[in-house]
């Protein structure tokens, strides 16, 4: 990783995130960083079910603030009920499992209040609709429903079309 990315941080889903690989994790990134890394581990709550995140802060050596979140589950779910929507990739000599591209349009279009989905995040949601070519309109349904996100999704998507924005591709969510 030469430079941080453009989004400054890197979401990941980690059950079992324990003090001691946070630890490990945070003296690994430290070669990339302008100091040694900072990390906390916090319990929120999504929709009344717990919601554990840890995360590492740093500032990389380019200058640019970064941080790794890890999930210890998604949105409150055990994380193995994301398994219908995920793919294998290598990233960064690493083998992950990733999320389909309908599953990333379901969760961008589910960002929850203060942020919702902002026109800067509904137009690079939309270039990455259009880079697809080929979205699985009912996987993406599937996914809002399965994770409970249909009542988010329709606000956001309310609240877009109030601004006069469009999501491609909006009116297959049913």
């Amino acid at each position: 990783m030469e430079r941080a990315v453009g989004s400054k941080d890197i979401d990941l889903i980690a059950p079992n995130m324990t003090q001691a690989t946070l630890e490990k994790t945070r003296d690994a990134l430290r070669p990339i960083a302008i100091q040694t890394p900072t990390y906390d581990h916090v319990v929120g709550e999504y929709a009344g079910r717990a919601y554990p995140v840890s995360h590492i802060y740093l500032r990389h050596g380019s200058g640019f603030p970064f941080v790794v979140e890890f999930f210890e589950n998604f949105l409150g779910y055990e994380s193995n009920r994301l398994n219908p929507y995920l793919t294998l990739k290598n990233r960064w000599g690493l083998d992950l499992q990733v999320p389909l591209p309908e599953a990333i349009i379901a969760t961008r279009l589910a960002f929850r209040p203060p942020e919702s989905v902002t026109p800067s995040n509904a137009s690079r949601l939309n270039r990455f609709i259009k880079n697809i070519h080929n979205v699985d309109w009912g996987t993406v349904n599937a996914f809002i429903d399965e994770f409970e996100l249909r009542t988010v999704v329709e606000a956001n998507l309310a609240q877009l079309r109030r601004k006069r924005i469009s999501i491609i591709g909006a009116s297959k969510i049913m």
